[in-house]
């Protein structure tokens, strides 16, 4: 019989809560797919997609500030952010991430 000594590593998740205005320009919004990256002081993210916003049932739509949280590693401080929009026909998103 052999005996083997098995060990679960719990990386700790955070929350981050991520805010996006999307502009207030014509046909700023957009129904293609988002994603966010974030960067810290210890690495990143990776893309996680910005599915579903607390705050309003259609997201992404012109003038609007949409509310997501996100679960990843902590990676320390957050120092910036890449968005990422799946491209489509008519698609031009204008957004501020702030």
């Amino acid at each position: 019989m052999n005996n083997y000594n098995l060990f679960t590593f719990v990386i700790p998740a955070t929350s981050y809560h991520i805010s996006v205005k999307t502009g207030d320009e014509r046909s700023a919004g957009t129904d293609a797919n988002v994603f966010i990256k974030l960067f810290g002081k210890d690495g990143d993210t990776g893309m996680l997609p910005l599915k579903q916003a607390e705050n309003n049932k259609n997201k992404f739509e012109r003038g609007r500030t949409d509310k997501f949280i996100v679960e990843a590693v902590d990676f320390g401080k957050v120092c910036s952010c890449d968005s990422f929009a799946q491209k489509l026909a008519s698609n031009n998103y204008f957004v501020v991430l702030l």
